[in-house]
């Protein structure tokens, strides 16, 4: 009988307007198994509500890192410079502390 007392207090932190009408007398069975219904549907938003903060955080983990990687590409892009020998070859970005490119 416990877990049946904990689950009606369970119940009654639910909003009262989710449930469906209770016709009496009072069937036992028919209405333990609306309250685990009701219980189960509880549950399932709390973790829903939880799963939609967590990918939350993640896409402003992820709205954050392509940021920084269009600014170092933009970085790197301002640091390439073409031969004047128009042949698509790179200078040297030595200076910079980049690899040689395109020779």
């Amino acid at each position: 009988m416990g877990n049946t007392h904990n689950e009606i207090n369970q119940i009654k932190r639910l909003n009262i307007e989710n449930f469906d009408n209770i016709n009496m007398p009072i069937q036992v069975d028919e209405f333990l198994t609306e309250i685990k219904l009701h219980l189960q549907i509880f549950s399932l938003k709390k973790q829903l509500q939880s799963q939609n903060k967590i990918l939350q955080q993640e896409i402003f983990l992820r709205e954050n890192i392509e940021n920084e990687v269009k600014k170092h590409k933009s970085t790197l892009e301002n640091l390439v410079v073409v031969h004047s020998n128009g042949k698509g070859s790179t200078e040297s970005l030595g200076r910079w502390g980049v690899w040689e490119m395109g020779r």
